[in-house]
C-alpha cells in the first residue's frame, strides 16, 4: 500500500514551526529534497539564526569535500525565514517542532489550521505526546499526523509516522511516502507513550542516570564504556546533552505518566536538577559536559589492570558471553570446561600461591580443592564460636561439651588466630 501513495510533489511548499536544532534540521531535509521551505519561530530572530546554523553546517560539508558549493547554495536558497504565522498560509505540509507541551502545540496548530486550506497536512514532531489527544482538539483531526524525526535530523534516517485514532489513513501514507522520498527510513506506529524509539530508549537513559546517582562511575566513564564496549556511537550522557535535557526530561515524564507511573520509567531527580538550573546541554553550553571553548576536556577514569587469571573455569552455556572463552585461550589463559549454571570462575596467580594466606584458599567458590592443601585450615573444620570466652568453643553438634580442652583451646587461639585476622 505504501508504494501506491505518491509523496508530496516538490512544488508543494513545506513550513516548519520552531527554528531550534530539530526544526532547522527538518527544514534542511525538506529543502535538500527540493521543496521551498518556510521557517517560523515565535522568538524574534530565531528563524534567521536557524538558517545561519544550517548554512554553517553545509559550509563544513563543502570544506570536507562532501558537498559542492553549488549544491550548498541551492539548498540555502530554498530556506526562507518568515516573521509571522500568516506567511505559512500557502504551505501544503506544516511540521511543528516546538516545546514538548500539549497545550502549546494545540494552540499553535489551531492558529495554523485557521490559516491553511482543508487539504493541508498538519504534522507534529512530538517525541512522546499523544497524537490522538492533540488531533482531537482540532477542527480537522483527520489531517493531523505525527512525523517524528531524530536529532540530528539531516543525518539520522529514521522517521516515525505516528497515527492517532482520528488520523486518516491516506494522510499517514502520504507522510510515509514523503519521508521515503526525502531519503529517510519511515516506519508506521500507533500513538502510544513514547511511540517506538523513545519507549525503548527510556532504560538506556534511566539506568545511566541511576548509576551516577549511586556514584557508580562518572558520566564520561559510563559514556566511554558504552561507546568502546557496547558499540554505541554516543553514550547516554553525551546524547542527552545533544538532545537537550528539557526535551529528554519532558519525554521521560510523558512516558512515565502515559504508562500509569510505571516505576521503570520514573524521571530522574538528577536530570530534573539540570533542567531547573537551565543546564540543558549543548544548546545552553553546559550539561553533563562543559562546552565552553576554554573548558578542560572531561576524560573517563582509567584504572590499572588487575591480576592476570591463571585459568578460568567455564560452567555451562555462557550464551552471548561465549566469545570470551576464545579470547581467554588467545591470551594464553587455561580454560577448564564443565557443567554448570552458565558462568565463569577466575583463579589468579596470587590465589595459587601457598603463601597467599589460608583465608583465601576457600574464599572463592571455584569448585576445586584449595591449593594450600597442607594448611591446618583445609584439614579440619574450624569450630563455631559460641562465646567470647575461648574455653567455651563448641562443636556444631553439641552445645553442652567443649570441643577442646582448655589447653587445646589456648593452643588453637595462639597459633591460628593471628593468621585468620591478618
Amino acid at each position: 500500500m505504501n508504494e501506491q501513495v505518491a509523496p508530496l510533489p516538490r512544488e508543494v511548499s513545506v513550513a516548519v514551526i520552531g527554528a531550534g536544532t530539530m526544526g532547522s534540521g527538518i527544514a534542511l531535509v525538506a529543502a535538500t529534497a527540493g521543496h521551498s521551505v518556510l521557517i517560523y519561530d515565535g522568538a524574534p530572530g530565531a528563524a534567521e539564526a536557524g538558517c545561519k546554523r544550517q548554512r554553517a553546517d553545509l559550509e563544513r560539508l563543502v570544506t570536507r569535500g562532501k558537498l559542492t558549493a553549488a549544491e550548498c547554495q541551492d539548498r540555502l536558497t530554498r530556506l526562507q525565514p518568515v516573521e509571522s504565522l500568516s506567511a505559512l498560509a500557502g504551505a501544503g505540509l506544516v511540521i511543528e517542532a516546538i516545546v514538548e507541551n500539549l497545550d502549546i502545540k494545540v494552540d499553535v496548530l489551531r492558529k495554523v489550521e485557521e490559516l491553511t486550506t482543508p487539504k493541508t497536512i498538519l504534522a507534529t514532531n512530538t517525541s512522546s505526546l499523544s497524537v490522538t489527544a492533540l488531533s482531537s482538539r482540532m477542527d480537522r483531526p483527520g489531517r493531523v499526523v505525527g512525523m517524528h524525526f531524530f536529532n540530528p535530523a539531516p543525518s539520522l534516517p529514521l522517521v516515525e509516522v505516528v497515527s492517532g485514532r482520528l488520523t486518516e489513513r491516506p494522510v499517514a501514507e502520504t507522510i510515509f511516502a514523503t519521508a521515503k522520498a526525502w531519503g529517510k527510513t519511515p516506519v508506521h506506529c500507533a500513538s502510544s507513550p513514547g511511540f517506538i524509539v523513545n519507549r525503548v530508549a527510556r532504560p538506556f537513559y534511566g539506568e545511566a542516570l541511576r548509576l551516577i546517582s549511586e556514584r557508580a562511575a562518572s558520566p564520561a566513564t559510563l559514556d566511554a564504556v558504552l561507546r568502546e564496549t557496547g558499540g554505541f556511537r554516543m553514550g547516554p550522557f553525551a546524547l542527552m546533552d545533544l538532545i537537550g535535557h528539557d526535551v529528554n526530561f519532558a519525554v521521560t515524564r510523558s512516558v512515565y505518566e502515559g504508562m500509569a507511573q510505571d516505576p521503570r520509567y520514573r524521571p530522574s531527580l538528577v536530570q530534573e536538577e539540570l533542567v531547573n538550573a537551565r543546564l540543558l546541554g549543548r544548546k545552553s553550553g553546559r550539561g553533563f559536559y562543559d562546552y565552553a571553548k576554554d573548558a578542560p576536556q572531561t576524560l573517563p577514569a582509567d584504572y590499572a589492570p588487575g591480576p592476570t587469571p591463571a585459568e578460568i573455569v567455564v560452567e555451562g552455556d555462557l550464551g552471548p558471553a561465549a566469545a570470551l572463552v576464545g579470547l581467554a585461550r588467545d591470551a594464553g589463559i587455561a580454560v577448564i570446561v564443565r557443567k554448570g549454571a552458565g558462568l565463569i570462575r577466575l583463579t589468579t596467580q596470587f590465589w595459587r600461591s601457598p603463601t597467599a594466606g589460608p583465608q583465601l584458599s576457600g574464599q572463592f567458590r571455584t569448585g576445586r580443592r584449595p591449593f594450600c592443601s597442607t594448611s591446618r585450615w583445609t584439614m579440619r573444620r574450624p569450630p563455631v564460636w559460641r562465646s567470647h570466652d575461648p574455653t567455651k568453643l563448641m562443636t556444631p553438634r553439641s552445645r553442652k561439651r567443649p570441643a577442646f580442652s582448655r589447653r587445646s583451646a589456648r593452643r588453637f587461639r595462639s597459633s591460628t588466630m593471628p593468621q585468620a585476622l591478618s
